[in-house]
């Protein structure tokens, strides 16, 4: 949105205020929604403003103080002006919607008019600074003074570029008139202690510190030989002179007095709380409520067990666990040899060849068919054949009788004699 000036700023807002004495060529009905035939100008301030880029702001909390008026309680002026043009009737209420300059250097502004009144009237009696009510006195308050704390109500009225606002009436403390009170004007801070009780609703006399409410709905100083009791008169009440560790009782003659002792078993009383008795309090009610019915203190051995056992949560140790621990050895380790042999295990101490054995990578069983790259052996047994290696030579043998020879050279010798049919 691009900067407007003074003048034109000027310019349209007296345009504005024309349209106002006659709305009729600038306010039209569109939509059940009264608008303006032309876009306006609404001007809004705040007294400071965060990650401002280019006039504008992204999120409402970065806007303090955010307002219509440009100046604040005190009279001074906000440090930054805000530009919203729209159609609506209505000037926007977020900040993000308008676009922001400093006033720093900005002309056409004058000091905010500023008055009170201490008149407990009402709105409508007060007229305004300009022309007040009857018997109303409006008093200014200097540019930069904060509003005194006498006053009731404020009128406040601005200029802008030789535009002047009409008056703002506010009320600033909490008594207005004998009818009406604004929100919050009761407060804690407000009233002092015991300052709306019985006594001021309904009791006669004053209530005070040193004053007792007695049984004829008066406020009466208390004597040592007055005291409340159900079935005396109302005329009595608690004696005074009651302290920590003393306990309200009533002596032979039937007069309450304070005491801490209260052996002779007489009717008393308690004082804010304070008795050197074991009083049963609400402490006492809870640990009651906690126990069981029909609970007793000489529950037999087996009772107990029987009642910790059925508890589900409790992984009570039952007989059944007992007869499972009977049935391990003393010492019990299932890894020691004795334990692993008896299972059938082949223990390392029985292998001579240990490191052999766990290399197998191949099945040795009689069906199968394994492969060894070198085969170190003097004497193979194949079953009707016998292979011996002798000095480098290869004996062939059947039925315990060497038929063949191999020698290193590669010479094959023959034992016997060679038939027709290949026998020897």
């Amino acid at each position: 949105m691009a900067k407007i000036s003074e003048t034109e700023l000027q310019k349209r807002l007296r345009k504005l205020e024309a349209a106002i004495e006659d709305p009729s060529d600038t306010v039209a009905l569109t939509d059940d929604q009264y608008v303006l035939t032309e876009n306006v100008i609404y001007v809004a301030y705040a007294s400071a403003l965060s990650n401002l880029v280019n006039g504008i702001i992204s999120n409402q909390s970065d806007a303090t103080d955010f307002q219509y008026s440009p100046y604040n309680v005190s009279g001074v002026l906000m440090a930054y002006r805000g530009y919203f043009s729209s159609t609506s009737v209505y000037a926007s209420g977020d900040p993000t919607d308008y676009f922001w300059e400093s006033t720093t250097g900005l002309s056409g502004f004058t000091s905010s008019e500023r008055y009170y009144t201490t008149s407990t009237g009402l709105l409508s009696v007060l007229g305004n600074p300009t022309e007040p009510g009857d018997g109303i006195t409006w008093t200014v308050i200097t540019a930069g003074n904060a509003v005194p704390g006498t006053a009731i109500w404020v009128a406040e009225r601005y200029t802008v570029s030789g535009v002047t606002s009409g008056w703002s009436i506010n009320s600033v403390a909490a008594y207005i008139d004998t009818s009406l009170l604004i929100d919050d004007a009761v407060t804690v801070s407000k009233m002092a202690d015991d300052a709306v009780g019985v006594a001021e609703l309904s009791a006669t006399g004053t209530a005070s510190s040193s004053t007792f409410l007695r049984g004829d709905n008066s406020w009466v100083t208390p004597t040592d030989t007055e005291y409340t009791h159900p079935t005396n008169a109302g005329n009595k009440h608690i004696p005074t002179g009651g302290s920590s560790g003393e306990f309200l009782k009533y002596d032979s003659s039937g007069t309450a007095v304070w005491s801490v002792d209260n052996n002779d078993n007489t009717t008393y009383s308690i004082q804010d709380g304070e008795l050197s008795q074991n009083n049963f309090t609400n402490a006492d009610h809870t640990k009651l409520d906690g126990i069981e019915v029909n609970a007793t203190a000489d529950q037999t051995g087996a009772q107990i067990k029987t009642a910790y056992e059925a508890e589900s949560d409790t992984n009570a140790f039952t007989d059944a666990d007992h007869t499972k621990l009977d049935g391990i050895e003393t010492s019990a380790d299932v890894t020691d040899a004795t334990n692993v042999t008896a299972a059938g295990a082949l223990m390392d101490s029985e292998v001579t060849n240990l490191a052999d054995v766990k290399a197998i990578n191949q099945s040795l069983v009689s069906t199968a068919s394994p492969t060894f790259v070198t085969l170190n052996a003097t004497t193979v047994d194949l079953g009707d054949w016998t292979i011996t290696e002798t000095g480098g030579v290869l004996f062939f043998a059947t039925g315990g009788t060497d038929k063949m020879k191999l020698d290193a050279s590669g010479n094959l010798t023959c034992v016997g004699t060679v038939t027709e049919s290949g026998s020897m």
